[in-house]
């Protein structure tokens, strides 16, 4: 017997004799993967197990298959061998243990990579406009992260389960603070980092979502945290400048003439202070997807060894979904959010994003999630939503609302204000509606007493 076919012999004998085998292979076990003589009774056995959760003995097998009506009477033979041979297989200890699942794993990831690449070919025999090249993109993608993991979860009496996740809760380095104190206070100190969480601004065209952002994505690196900015409207440089001047609290308008004193403030954050890695891209609109994002990620930790703490889009209602499947701005808006959303799952990082709001909505302080434009949707995946709205007396005084319009990690119904200064493109220590939100008054100045301490610890 050739390698290829000793290894399928291994697994259907440990599918018949082992049942912790037969519960951590399973799942990424398609028949379709296994020779004709193997591919019937891999089939049966996954349906055996499912309906009586126990794997049933050989002679069951053979005479189940043998007498199905659905299977050639030639093919009857050769399943009659194949599982002669596999009962009188010498199942040695090698073979029960990790041997098994490691050769299992890499038939399997062979064989799915395989199926995926003859897909691509009759794709390719298509007419270009029937092609749907991103569906053959994303099973490439599922076939080389197909799950192997062994977390199961949560025991919820364990007892070492227990004291994992409350280090994990109480590991202030975990979250990551917006740094506007007075949105941090709304959201219980920041967003939760190291784990899946999608993040939403909401607000009408032109009236800051990228300067917030930016400001947000600045914060976070002079904090420590590594930060990837992907912009889909505006050029890389023109971002980085007008990231220059949030950074340096010089105005936009003087980063030219003062370069050097830019540049050396620049070094002196990275040197002195602490900051994080920053990396700032811009693709075209409407052009790339979660997937394509994903594949640049994995392409910054190969050349640059550059892993991302947290991910702004700027923003999701410019991308594309993954397959051709979306049929209108719904199912886009649904779609797209929940890629980027499963995204920040497997790279376990959070994603902030910004999605417009009707143009109806204009000069208005009252913007709900039935206002976002793309796609009630993103209001249905998302775990945070930050509405931004302004009227004229608001634009007057270079002031934005915002109101906490659903959050999974604090309550709703939180409103402030924020000052926006569009000469260093930075947003300002803001102040709460006291009237309407009372309650978060104690909350409000223990953040704003928390970083003047950090401050005062810091100059002296």
């Amino acid at each position: 017997m050739e390698n290829e076919k000793d290894i399928q012999y291994f697994i259907v004998k440990g599918l018949f004799e082992n049942k912790q085998y037969f519960r951590d292979v399973s799942n990424n076990l398609d028949p379709t993967y296994f020779d004709p003589d193997k591919a019937p009774i891999v089939k049966y056995l996954s349906e055996y197990f499912s309906k009586y959760e126990d794997l049933p003995d050989y002679s069951v097998v053979l005479n189940d298959l043998t007498s199905s009506k659905d299977i050639s009477e030639d093919l009857k033979e050769h399943l009659e061998e194949a599982i002669a041979d596999v009962k009188a297989l010498d199942f040695n200890s090698r073979e029960k243990g990790e041997w098994l699942f490691d050769n299992t794993r890499t038939f399997v990831d062979e064989r799915a990579v395989a199926s995926v690449l003859r897909n691509g070919v009759g794709e390719l025999k298509k007419d270009p406009k029937d092609r749907d090249l991103a569906k053959i993109q994303q099973q490439m993608r599922e076939a080389l992260s197909m799950n192997w993991n062994d977390d199961l979860g949560i025991d919820y009496f364990s007892s070492d389960d227990f004291d994992e996740r409350y280090a994990l809760l109480s590991d202030v380095t975990t979250k990551i603070p917006l740094g506007v104190p007075v949105i941090d206070a709304a959201i219980n100190g920041g967003i939760p980092g190291r784990t899946k969480f999608c993040c939403v601004l909401i607000g009408s065209s032109g009236l800051g979502k990228t300067l917030i952002l930016s400001n947000l994505a600045v914060n976070a690196v002079k904090s420590g945290k590594n930060v990837l900015y992907i912009s889909f409207e505006l050029s890389r440089e023109i971002l980085a400048n007008r990231i220059d001047a949030c950074f340096t609290d010089l105005s936009v308008s003087s980063t030219i003439e003062l370069k050097a004193d830019v540049k050396q403030r620049i070094a002196d954050a990275k040197k002195n202070n602490g900051a994080g890695r920053f990396f700032i891209m811009e693709f075209p609109p409407a052009s790339v997807s979660a997937l394509d994002i994903e594949s640049y990620i994995n392409t910054l930790n190969i050349k640059k060894e550059f892993k991302p703490d947290i991910i702004v889009l700027d923003y999701l209602g410019i991308m594309k979904p993954i397959t051709k499947e979306a049929k209108n701005s719904y199912e886009k808006g649904k779609a797209v959010c929940e890629e980027i959303r499963a995204l920040s799952d497997r790279i376990k990082a959070p994603i902030l994003t910004a999605a417009q709001t009707n143009r109806s909505d204009y000069n208005t302080t009252d913007v709900n999630m039935d206002n976002i434009a793309d796609s009630m949707g993103i209001a249905h995946t998302s775990d945070l939503i930050i509405s931004l709205a302004q009227d004229d007396d608001l634009k007057e005084l270079n002031q934005i609302k915002f109101e906490i319009i659903k959050s999974r990690i604090s309550k709703t119904g939180t409103r402030g204000i924020v000052e926006i200064d569009f000469d260093r493109m930075k947003v300002l220590t803001g102040d709460v509606n006291e009237e309407e939100n009372s309650d978060l008054e104690y909350s409000i100045n223990s953040s704003l007493k928390a970083i003047s301490d950090e401050n005062d610890n810091e100059i002296t």
